[in-house]
């Protein structure tokens, strides 16, 4: 279980710093703490606007458990591109409901799509989330997994849609990996 401080930590620390001198490491180290700070009161404002219910508080402290974590990382991603919020707060909402029958069972219902992005991490494979522009405006949030590879471009090639596709599996793996360090 992670608190937001400790996610937003992690975020900084998968930023790469070997290749820069002393003099830009001290004033990156100052821009790190200072960005720490910035996320940190961020996403304790995404997590109480945006759909991120914690999954146990102690005292004041809400704790998030590894599908948690897993949302979080793909809302930082699209926060940092500044994607508005009524989409953010879609996006999460989708991503923590339960998924059909293409999910797995978890108990008596479907996995939602970060417990089955979680559960598709730990066996190694690769997969995105995607936003797609459909008709009127409206978003479409799809998960596309690696069997769904050659459907989803078959549809794409016949009927092209702006997406913005998140490298899920790589974003939720770096992230995991920071808390773990």
């Amino acid at each position: 279980m992670y608190s937001i401080r400790q996610i937003a930590e992690a975020v900084e620390r998968t930023t790469p710093d070997q290749h820069m001198s002393s003099e830009e490491k001290a004033a990156f180290d100052a821009e790190r703490a200072e960005y720490v700070t910035k996320l940190d009161k961020a996403l304790r404002n995404l997590s109480q606007r945006v759909y991120l219910p914690a999954a146990q508080r102690i005292g004041r402290v809400d704790l998030y458990d590894r599908p948690g974590v897993a949302a979080f990382a793909l809302v930082i991603a699209l926060h940092d591109f500044d994607v508005p919020r009524h989409v953010l707060q879609a996006f999460a909402k989708w991503a923590q409901e339960p998924g059909g029958p293409a999910f797995a069972k978890v108990g008596n219902r479907h996995a939602t799509p970060v417990e089955e992005a979680i559960l598709r991490l730990d066996a190694g494979e690769d997969f995105t989330f995607e936003i797609v522009g459909g008709a009127f405006g409206r978003k479409i949030f799809r998960a596309r997994w690696a069997e769904d590879e050659a459907h989803y471009a078959e549809q794409d090639s016949i009927s092209p849609r702006p997406t913005l596709r998140l490298p899920s599996s790589k974003l939720i793996e770096i992230l995991l990996n920071g808390l773990a360090d």
